[in-house]
C-alpha cells in the first residue's frame, strides 16, 4: 500500500481544523435563552389569583425557533431555623423536572425568539386565592420551569427557578423574585 503523500496529510488535518474552527463560530453564535426574572402582573390581595410573567430573553446572535415553556408555580412554606429567621439557602423544592416536556413541546412547534429582544412566559399561583399566610409571610411561592428551542442544527434547554422573597416590613406588591440557590444533588 503507497504512503498518503504530504499534501494529503496536510489537506486532511486542514479540513479538521476548519471543522473544529466552524463549531466553535457556530456555537459563539448561536441563539441562546436565558430566564432574567419574574414579575406579578396582577393586583395582590387576599383571596386573589396571583399572575406571574417570566421574563426571558434571547441573549444569543440567531434566531430561537419553536421555542417553549414548560413551568410549575406552588406554594412554598418559608423555611425558617430554630431562632425563626428565614434560610433561603437551603430552600426545601424538589427537582426541576420541566425540560423533557418543553422538548416534546417544542417538536409540534413554538415561537420565534429573535436575538437581544425580551419575551414574556404566564402562570397563575394561588387560583383558589391567595391565602393568609401569604400576606402573613409564612408562605411564598416558586416558579420552577424549563424554555427548549431549536437553533438552525440543534434543541437547547434553559431550566430555572425563581422564587418571590418576602421581604420584612415590605408590602407584598413591592417584593422581588431571585433566582433559587442550586440544589445540592444537581
Amino acid at each position: 500500500m503507497p504512503r498518503p503523500k504530504p499534501i494529503t496529510i496536510f489537506t486532511g488535518l486542514l479540513a479538521i481544523v476548519a471543522a473544529g474552527q466552524l463549531w466553535v463560530i457556530m456555537e459563539s453564535e448561536r441563539a441562546s435563552i436565558a430566564p432574567r426574572d419574574a414579575v406579578i402582573t396582577s393586583p395582590i390581595g387576599r383571596g386573589e389569583t396571583i399572575e406571574v410573567a417570566v421574563i426571558y430573553e434571547n441573549t444569543g446572535r440567531q434566531t430561537a425557533f419553536n421555542v417553549t415553556h414548560a413551568q410549575d408555580i406552588r406554594g412554598l412554606e418559608v423555611p425558617l431555623d430554630a431562632l425563626g429567621v428565614a434560610y433561603w439557602d437551603r430552600m426545601p423544592l424538589p427537582r426541576n423536572t420541566k425540560c423533557p416536556e418543553a422538548l416534546e413541546a417544542s417538536k409540534l412547534g413554538g415561537r420565534t425568539a429573535y436575538a437581544g429582544q425580551k419575551y414574556s412566559a404566564f402562570g397563575y399561583v394561588f387560583t383558589n386565592g391567595a391565602p393568609n399566610d401569604f400576606f402573613d409571610r409564612k408562605l411564598t411561592f416558586y416558579v420552577q420551569g424549563c424554555f427548549a428551542y431549536r437553533t438552525f442544527f440543534r434543541s437547547f434547554v434553559s431550566p430555572y427557578c425563581l422564587f418571590l422573597y418576602p421581604a420584612k416590613n415590605i408590602d407584598p406588591t413591592e417584593w422581588e423574585f431571585r433566582f433559587c440557590p442550586l440544589r445540592q444533588d444537581e
